[in-house]
C-alpha cells in the first residue's frame, strides 16, 4: 500500500478526530488534576489554621451567655443550646427562639467579644427583612 501524503482519505480523518479528542481528554485530565492539588493544599491550610484550640472555651461560653440573658436577645425570645464561635469576627453566636417568629428567619443572638454587646442576628433566608428589629 502506497502512502498518499496529499490526500484526504476516511482513516486520515479518523486519525485527526481521534487525535483532537485524545489532546482534549488528556487536557482535561490534567486539569481535573491540577485543580484537585489545589483543593487539597487549601483543604490542608484551613485544617492548620483552624486546629488551634480556643482557650478558656467554656469560660468564655459562659460569659457570652450571661451577656446574651441580660440583653435585647432576651427580650426578643429564649436562648437555645446551639453555640457557635467565629473566630473571623471574635463574636459568639448563640442559637434562640423568637417570641414573635418571622417568616424564613433562624434568629441567632451574637455577642461580640471585642465590645461585650449583643444583638439580634435574625439570619433570614427570603429576600425580606423581617417585620420588626
Amino acid at each position: 500500500m502506497k502512502i498518499h501524503w496529499n490526500k484526504v482519505t476516511w482513516y486520515s480523518r479518523l486519525v485527526a478526530v481521534l487525535m483532537v479528542a485524545g489532546v482534549f481528554l488528556v487536557a482535561f485530565w490534567l486539569g481535573l488534576q491540577v485543580q484537585r492539588t489545589f483543593d487539597d493544599a487549601n483543604y490542608m491550610n484551613a485544617v492548620e489554621a483552624n486546629s488551634q484550640p480556643i482557650p478558656n472555651y467554656a469560660l468564655r461560653v459562659s460569659h457570652a451567655r450571661a451577656v446574651a440573658e441580660n440583653s435585647i436577645c432576651n427580650l426578643r425570645g429564649t436562648l437555645g443550646n446551639g453555640v457557635f464561635y467565629d473566630p473571623n469576627n471574635q463574636s459568639w453566636w448563640l442559637d434562640m427562639v423568637a417570641r414573635n417568629p418571622q417568616p424564613d428567619c433562624n434568629p441567632a443572638c451574637v455577642v461580640s467579644e471585642a465590645t461585650g454587646q449583643a444583638q439580634v442576628n435574625w439570619r433570614c433566608t427570603s429576600s425580606f427583612a423581617p417585620l420588626s428589629q
